[in-house]
């Protein structure tokens, strides 16, 4: 697995992230699932097995997420597959979860009536299982952060072969369905960062978006976590974001020491929108004068002059635009944020881009 699968694996395995998933998907956004009501469980299952030539081994499988959620006497184990790419096997590699579970949960039910000795003889001693004794259950989400629909097998019978097969023995079939779960579309329905995360995942292929969405969620992406700045960096492919200290020298930002600074990503883009506007009205004046003198004959040389500087101001703001998307496109966001300071930088990668 990829460092963006095991990245989002840490990120969706936090309590408050988790309980904000499934209370999405399952409850249509309502608030039912608290993060103190979920608990650390094992998430690696060991297997023993021996290979034909007496040699033992021990095949290993790891959960990316899963918690006990533990209310009401009722508790389920509730668990997170991710994927950024569409995966045919998936509901086998689901299936092996949670059967390792369940035989986890029938050893150690096992172990303790082995210690107390209590198991009637007959079927409850066979099987090590008792009629009063029970498992917990689980439900698997497969979380899918990947471009397009999920178009992936969603059931073992899709990955049976059944041509020729009767329908009497079709109906005798079993099958195993996974839930598979398309952030994009949940997006609405979040209330932690995993609403920004999938919000600028959505529109990470458009650099312009991306500016709209943190314009438009100021005060939440302000509010940001560490955790959920650090997979924006990781997913979106970004550097940390460096962010002009304000002291107006000519020099290259340094990056804020204080956790606090350091996570208000939008203070960048604010920047870069602000020196949009303020490069648009220095380059808009000059080239606003000769026009306005032009048209100044005919509707006086006051009003033709404020027409051609707000042409002139908008046309320095479309280069500059161009010039920030092409770069946040390039993933040069530092060089992005120095630009939008410095003129001298600004007409090197003007040069640079042929703007």
């Amino acid at each position: 697995m990829g460092e963006k699968n095991d990245t989002f694996s840490y990120y969706v395995g936090k309590e408050e992230v988790l309980a904000d998933l499934y209370n999405a998907v399952v409850y249509g956004g309502r608030q039912a699932i608290c993060p103190e009501d979920l608990a650390d469980v094992q998430r690696t299952y060991h297997e023993p097995l021996t290979s034909r030539y007496g040699k033992k081994r021990r095949v290993q499988r790891e959960r990316d997420a899963a918690k006990l959620l533990c209310r009401e006497g009722c508790p389920v184990l509730l668990a997170v597959e991710n994927q950024d790419e569409m995966n045919h096997g998936m509901p086998l590699r689901c299936a092996e979860y949670d059967v390792e579970e369940f035989r986890k949960q029938m050893r150690r039910i096992r172990k303790r009536h082995m210690q107390a000795r209590d198991l009637k003889p007959g079927a409850e001693y066979l099987s090590g299982f008792s009629a009063e004794d029970r498992l917990i259950p689980v439900i698997t989400l497969v979380v899918y952060h990947g471009n397009g629909k999920w178009r992936a097998a969603e059931s073992m019978r899709e990955m049976f072969s059944l041509d020729g097969m009767d329908g009497e023995l079709r109906a005798y079939l079993e099958n195993y369905r996974i839930h598979v779960v398309n952030l994009a579309e949940q997006e609405e329905r979040f209330q932690t960062g995993l609403r920004e995360l999938v919000g600028m995942l959505k529109r990470k292929d458009d650099p312009e978006a991306m500016r709209a969405y943190f314009r438009d969620n100021e005060a939440r992406f302000r509010e940001m976590d560490e955790d959920t700045y650090d997979m924006l960096c990781v997913m979106l492919d970004l550097k940390g974001l460096e962010v002009p200290d304000g002291s107006g020298s000519g020099g290259r930002s340094e990056k804020r020491k204080e956790k606090e600074e350091k996570r208000d990503m939008c203070r960048a883009f604010e920047i870069l929108i602000q020196r949009s506007r303020e490069e648009g009205k220095a380059e808009g004046r000059a080239e606003g004068r000769a026009e306005g003198k032009a048209e100044g004959r005919k509707e006086g040389e006051l009003d033709g002059e404020k027409r051609g500087e707000e042409r002139g101001r908008k046309c320095g703001e479309e280069r500059l635009g161009s010039l920030i998307t092409r770069l946040l496109s390039d993933g040069r966001i530092d060089e992005a944020v120095f630009a939008a300071r410095d003129a001298d930088e600004r007409s090197r990668l003007y040069r640079e881009y042929s703007l």
